[in-house]
Parts: structure tokens; C-alpha cells; sequence
């Protein structure tokens, strides 16, 4: 980090603050322990005044009538303002991701930690936040909600031999990988789930964003429905076709691997035949930038990617015959070390080989590989899509 951006994040940091600020920060960290960062980002982007506006929240005489992010005159009086004053920095606070409408209780502070920091790059507000601003999201990431993860996709384990992923999160394989298969269900076929969704967006990904290092196309994060408006209203981006979104994520895809990530609680109707409810966020993560998988790839996690994501149904396996030994899945396509070596014994040589236990089933290294050499074959009953776990049996890092 060059001198000055760390100049910048230390005057957040070492700034004396208002208590306001550490009153919002435990609201917007609903049952999480008090943050060491989430109250200095909040003092860096609004004043002490504008702070109680929202400290004060939810209007107990709102009604829908006065709008989704607007307040009666009676919450103004309280506070001293003029109402249409309140209101105007309600909207801002809005776009700042600080504030949020509830169809119950009208505007209130956004209480879902995970949420909030992934809304904070909103185009609105970017440059008005300031690199410096996102670093100290991102240690806000590292330092205290990725070790909470942790913790908590532990603690789901202890009892429980065939526990069931905490995040609700899996893989949907890669949609070249397993297209000509017929026992490819619709909630695991990627042109399917998008053809489902009512509304679609495409954003910049926030952890892309928090990671510029990385120097990859960082417009690949998906959005359904319910996520998709609030990010149009907020000004993230536009709706987009799904035929839109197929094509700018298959591109992308060939070019940089990354995993599609959907919901367990995606739900077909009796048949198996037709989507009935579906995500409203469809990630393409990376491991070197995804707020979950980065948890284990770059912190020392102890968490294996399937503790928290279920892997898909299919698994990666590789024709010895075929293979050129190009090394591109090893090197440029597998992100979880499923590529390995090993001595084929009945042919005296070495060879690529899948590792099943590593392989996470997302076809990334099926979709790309020259030769045809690896395709991708189904080893899981549907209800492994649930997102139940069975521990597998003591040395069973089986390769194919």
C-alpha cells in the first residue's frame, strides 16, 4: 500500500468519534460484536447531525402513505429539522447503503452486515467515499466478519456427521461442461435459472472492487428479482435480458475462471421440471477476491470451499489418451488444487489426474480444455442440491 493511501486509512481509523456512530454500527451489526472499523466508516461519510437522523430511526408514526423512504413532519419536529430536509438525506443515506425502506416500519438503518458492506460501492458514492474507504472495508472483511464465518461454519458441524452448509450457497456448474447431459436438472442448468428470473441485473462485483490487484473483468456479478431492483433503483446499473446476461457471463467465463454460486433453497415443483423459487444472487466468484472463498484461500482458514459451498452434483475427470499435458487446468483454470500428477501404474507414466475430493464439480477446466480431454461426469443424487454434507471416509482423496 503506497504511503499516502495508508495515510488516508489511518486518519479513519485514528479519528475521535461521536457515540452516535457506534450506536449505528451495532445496529447495522444486528448480532455481531462491536466493530473495530464499521463505526469509522460510518463518521468518515456523515456528519454527527446527519448520523442522529438515522440513529433515530424507524418513524413510529410512518405510515405508506408518506412513502417508502420519507418520514412524518412529527419525526422532524423531534429532531428540530424541516421534514423535506430529513427526507433529502434519507435518500442520500439510502444510496450510501446506510439506510433501507421496510414495507412494516418505513426507512430504518440497514441491519444486515453482509449486505451493507457489499452495497457500499454504489456509483453514487464511490468517489465520495474514497479509496481509502474501501481498504478499510476490506479489513473490516478480513479481520472480523470472515473469522465470524468461520466460526459459525464450525460450530453448524459440531454433532452433526451430515450437517447442512451454513452459507445456503452452491456451485452451478459451468454450462458448456454439462449442457448435452439429461439428467441436468433446471435449478442446475445455468441458462435455465436465468430464463426463471423475473428481473436481472448485471453489476461491478463489490469483491472484485476490493480487490484491484486482481485485473480482471470485474462485471460478472448477477443479480435476480428483489436484489436486481433495489440495485437498479440504487443506480448500479440497468435491467438486462437474460439472453444478455448468458452471453456476457459465458465470455467472460473463457477468459477468467470463476465459479456460478446459487442458493440450496432454490425449489422445483413436484416433476423435477420447473423452477418454482430461485436466487436473487447469482455470484461468479473467484477464490483470490470472493468475500467467502478468499476466507480460506488467502487468511489461513482452516475451512474447506465445500464447508461452505455445496459442490455440484458432476466432478471433473480427464482421458489420459487426450491430454496434451498443457497444464492450462492446472495453472489458469482450477481454483481449489483438484488438477494433481500421479503415476499411472498400468501405463508407466505420469499423468494429470482429478482429485475428487478437491474438485468442486464447476467445469471450469471441462469448458476450456483444447483437447477434449476432460469432460465432466455425475457422481451426486439430486438431494445432494439440498446442501447436506456426508463426511466422507478416511482417506478417501480419491483421484479419477
Amino acid at each position: 500500500m503506497e504511503q499516502e493511501l495508508r495515510d488516508q486509512v489511518n486518519q479513519i481509523l485514528q479519528k475521535d468519534l461521536d457515540e452516535v456512530y457506534f450506536s449505528i454500527g451495532k445496529k447495522i451489526l444486528n448480532d455481531h460484536p462491536q466493530s473495530r472499523y464499521v463505526p469509522w466508516m460510518l463518521a468518515h461519510k456523515m456528519s454527527p447531525e446527519e448520523a442522529r437522523v438515522i440513529d433515530a430511526l424507524p418513524d413510529p408514526d410512518w405510515t405508506p402513505e408518506l412513502g417508502e423512504l420519507k418520514i412524518s413532519k412529527a419525526f422532524a419536529d423531534k429532531l428540530g429539522m424541516d421534514k423535506y430536509e430529513v427526507d433529502a438525506q434519507l435518500m442520500d443515506r439510502f444510496f450510501s447503503a446506510d439506510v433501507m425502506s421496510d414495507p412494516e416500519v418505513g426507512p430504518k438503518v440497514r441491519t444486515d452486515p453482509v449486505q451493507w458492506m457489499d452495497l457500499q460501492h454504489s456509483p453514487v458514492w464511490r468517489d465520495r467515499n474514497g479509496r481509502a474507504y474501501y481498504v478499510v472495508l476490506q479489513m473490516f472483511l478480513e479481520n472480523e466478519l470472515s473469522p465470524r464465518m468461520e466460526a459459525s461454519t464450525e460450530a453448524s458441524r459440531v454433532g452433526n456427521p451430515d450437517w447442512v452448509n451454513p452459507s445456503g450457497g452452491r456451485i452451478l456448474p459451468r454450462y458448456d461442461s454439462v449442457k448435452d447431459f439429461p439428467e441436468l436438472l433446471p435449478i442446475e442448468n445455468y441458462k435455465t435459472v436465468l430464463q426463471s428470473c423475473e428481473l436481472l441485473t448485471i453489476i461491478e462485483c463489490p469483491c472484485r472492487f476490493r480487490h484491484p490487484e486482481t485485473e480482471k473483468n470485474p462485471f460478472v456479478c448477477v443479480e435476480a428479482n428483489d436484489a436486481a431492483k433495489l440495485l437498479i433503483d440504487m443506480g448500479f446499473s440497468r435491467q438486462y435480458s437474460w439472453k444478455e446476461v448468458f452471453d456476457i457471463v459465458q465470455k467472460a467465463g473463457k477468459k477468467e475462471p470463476f465459479v456460478h454460486t446459487a442458493r440450496n433453497n432454490d425449489m422445483m415443483d413436484e416433476t423435477n421440471t420447473r423452477i418454482t423459487s430461485y436466487s436473487n444472487v447469482l455470484c461468479n466468484c473467484n477464490v483470490t477476491a470472493c468475500g467467502v472463498l478468499s476466507n480460506m484461500h488467502n487468511y489461513g482458514s482452516t475451512q474447506k470451499p465445500w464447508d461452505y459451498y455445496t459442490k455440484s452434483r458432476f466432478r471433473a475427470q480427464i482421458d489420459l489418451d487426450k491430454c496434451i499435458d498443457c497444464g492450462l487446468c492446472e495453472k489458469s483454470r482450477c481454483m481449489f488444487g483438484a488438477i494433481q500428477t500421479k503415476y499411472y501404474v498400468d501405463k508407466g507414466v505420469h499423468g494429470r489426474c482429478v482429485n475428487e475430493t478437491q474438485c468442486m464439480g464447476c467445469g471450469c477446466c471441462v469448458e476450456t480444455c483444447p483437447t477434449g480431454a476432460l469432460t465432466m461426469k455425475l457422481v451426486d443424487p439430486p438431494e445432494s442440491l439440498l446442501g447436506y454434507h456426508p463426511q466422507p471416509a478416511a482417506g478417501s482423496g480419491k483421484e479419477e
